[in-house]
């Protein structure tokens, strides 16, 4: 009950140093009209996207419940009324927290330059106040949220909570990803430069962005996260023949992964205020997310010591090969995504000869980053689990997953220093550009802090759910059978069908938007004149936005009734064979997506803030292209690939455990 009560505590702390954040970076001094104005029209643009996902949850809770009491009716069973409260409020707990967040970063952009701008240093304690806002406000829910779980609800309502999570991550990551993909498509792109800060499509293009990036990243990378826990938990429970929470919280292996909580949270709320304390700001966002896992790791070390659990000397091991592991995996990114170094190099080279030379030599950067990562991962975790077995290779998991968890905490600083440094331009104050210029260098540091991550993250728990649902069921699972082989090809043909309606209806996004633009830019008197006159945000983000949910909608629906008539019409075996179908479909290809995407996006930006030549040569032209091109990779195909993974992982669970 200790660390429960610790891990409750921790979670009051950050919520209120979160409130502390919000009444320090709200600031009343206006800026200048062109910054206002952008800030009302990308708030009205942010919260129609809120208002349009928010009733897509309600329909979404309502239908859910109904189909749930229905099947419960049908096959004679007792109705699980906790486990409807379960699920239904882990929808409404994140996707409000997402809400708040996405909510404050019109008012933390307008904090941040509505004060006194000449001083670097101060500019970059605002981002920091803005990005722990975020952190400390979703790490807070998140552990109070885990803390009420335990305090009043059984084992299975954490396979509710991870369902519920699942969801609104898919529509946060997946609608943000196609927003995102759509509005960066839309025309005018490569001329951005020479239009307006609140031109349509400028406002668009960083709205999709925050979307994503912070709204969708969290979720992703938190509900991985969540997932492994709640797997650990009910394999646990399952062993111990137990259905009570609060009952197994003397389970020594229990004990550790509350301890993974807590100890990352004291990091987190450690590093805040050292974050003000330290002088040189050269490398400091990365120095944050280094000091919160050093931290971690030690704390842990410690814990692990005192703890009657596995081999001690092999889980040490462990430990450590996932936090190598895990920072193995930023740095790798960090080459294949630098211009530092070779491969990406190559890529900016290559522009010269047309945008088609781009792709290749980024498609043989993704191939080979492909291979490497997924040899990697496959020997660590079969020789891990020759050792410590099932449950201790789930608890490393959640431990690689803590460190994932801080990666995306110490990201938003770049998504927000990234919107400063666009806006700065934008103004083209000769007194504001230098400190433009050193956001860009300490920004960068966080670039391999992606789309890899989030691929990894859906890898690891899809991996945690998978091994001990097979092992739950491995008496009556054949998989090679004639049912298992031929449901496995339809895994397959599912998954490739789900690809190719997504990137369709996130076309059909992008020319519908379009089709919007145009008609303002042409009835709207001098709406690309500086302070003369705005397009109609909220008119063109509800349209925007409906479109991009209705671009995964539909595929997601396709990909339940798929497998809902597989298990009808062939069998178990043959429903187990396509979610291992579509597993293995998305874990050969999703590493891929995301360093094909972010090499082309990593060269863009690089060329287009002055390198090789600049954004007024040719070659960027011939990027600027394939840039368009590879969107779809690396916000629809990537992010949707990853929330499927877990997906695919909690129905074999939830099956096996049946």
């Amino acid at each position: 009950m200790t660390l429960l009560s610790i891990l409750g505590g921790i979670g009051l702390l950050m919520v209120f140093m979160a409130a502390v954040c919000f009444k320090q970076i709200i600031n009343k001094s206006l800026g200048a009209p062109l910054i206002e104005s952008f800030i009302q029209l990308l708030s009205q643009a942010i919260n129609e996207f809120n208002r349009r996902i928010f009733f897509i949850f309600i329909q979404f809770a309502i239908i859910s419940n109904m189909i749930f009491c229905g099947l419960m009716w049908v096959e004679g069973r007792t109705l699980s009324v906790s486990q409807l409260i379960a699920f239904d409020l882990s929808i409404l707990i994140f996707s409000g927290i997402v809400y708040l967040m996405l909510t404050f970063i019109p008012h933390s952009l307008s904090g941040i330059l509505g004060g006194e701008r000449n001083d670097s240093q101060v500019l970059i304690h605002r981002i920091i106040l803005a990005g722990f806002f975020q952190t400390l406000s979703f790490f807070g829910v998140f552990l109070l949220t885990l803390f009420i779980y335990f305090s009043f609800f059984n084992v299975q309502s954490l396979l509710a909570l991870s369902s519920g999570v699942l969801i609104v991550s898919f529509y946060y990551r997946s609608a943000g990803g196609a927003y995102k993909a759509a509005a960066e498509n839309n025309q005018g792109g490569q001329d951005s430069e020479k239009r307006i800060l609140t031109h349509p499509s400028e406002l668009l293009i960083k709205t999709g962005n925050i979307i994503s990036s912070i709204g969708g990243y969290y979720m992703d990378i938190f509900g991985s996260w969540l997932i492994a826990i709640a797997t650990c938990i009910i394999f646990i429970a399952h062993q111990i023949e137990t259905d009570s929470l609060l009952g197994i919280l003397l389970v020594p292996e229990i004990q550790w992964v509350l301890g993974v909580l807590c100890f990352t949270g004291i990091s987190i709320c450690v590093a805040f205020p050292l974050s003000f304390l330290r002088k040189n700001q050269t490398n400091i966002f990365l120095d944050i997310g280094y000091f919160i896992v050093g931290a971690t790791f030690f704390q842990l070390f410690y814990f692990t010591s005192q703890i009657n659990i596995f081999d001690k000397q092999v889980f040490y091991f462990g430990i450590i090969v996932a936090l190598m592991g895990m920072m193995g995996i930023a740095f790798f990114t960090n080459y294949l995504t630098s211009a530092n170094h070779a491969p990406l190099k190559l890529i900016c080279r290559q522009a010269q000869y047309g945008g088609a030379n781009v792709l290749i030599s980024s498609f043989f950067n993704g191939l080979i980053g492909n291979a490497i990562f997924t040899l990697l991962i496959l020997v660590i975790l079969i020789h891990l689990f020759n050792v410590i077995g099932i449950l201790g290779i789930i608890m490393i998991i959640i431990y690689a997953l803590s460190i994932a968890v801080v990666a995306c905490s110490i990201k938003i600083f770049s998504v927000l220093s990234n919107q400063i440094i666009q806006i700065i331009e934008y103004e083209n104050d000769p007194l504001q550009l230098p400190n433009a210029s050193k956001l860009k260098k300490i920004s960068y540091t966080l670039v391999a802090i992606g789309n890899s991550f989030s691929s990894a993250s859906g890898l690891l728990s899809s991996i945690a759910l998978l091994i001990p649902a097979l092992y739950l069921k491995m008496d009556i699972l054949k998989l090679f059978t004639t049912d298992a082989i031929f449901g496995a090809g339809l895994g397959v043909v599912t998954m490739s069908i789900f690809y190719g309606v997504s990137i369709s209806g996130t076309y059909q996004a992008l020319v519908s938007s379009s089709k919007e633009i145009d008609r303002q830019m042409a009835e709207i008197p001098h709406i690309n004149e500086e302070n003369k006159s705005h397009p109609n945000m909220s008119l063109l983000s509800a349209q925007h936005s409906l479109n991009g949910l209705k671009a995964v909608t539909l595929p997601g629906t396709w990909v339940i009734i798929s497998l809902g008539l597989i298990y009808l019409f062939i069998s178990i075996q043959g429903f187990y064979g396509a979610l291992i179908g579509m597993f293995l479909t998305v874990f050969i290809h999703s590493f891929f997506w995301s360093i094909f995407g972010d090499s082309v996006a990593a060269a863009y930006h690089l060329i287009r803030s002055g390198l090789y030549g600049g954004n007024h040569t040719t070659v960027f032209q011939h990027l600027y292209q394939a840039f368009l091109y590879a969107h779809y990779f690396q916000w629809v195909l990537a992010p949707t690939g990853v929330i499927i993974m877990k997906f695919v992982g909690i129905m074999a669970l939830l099956i096996a455990l049946s």
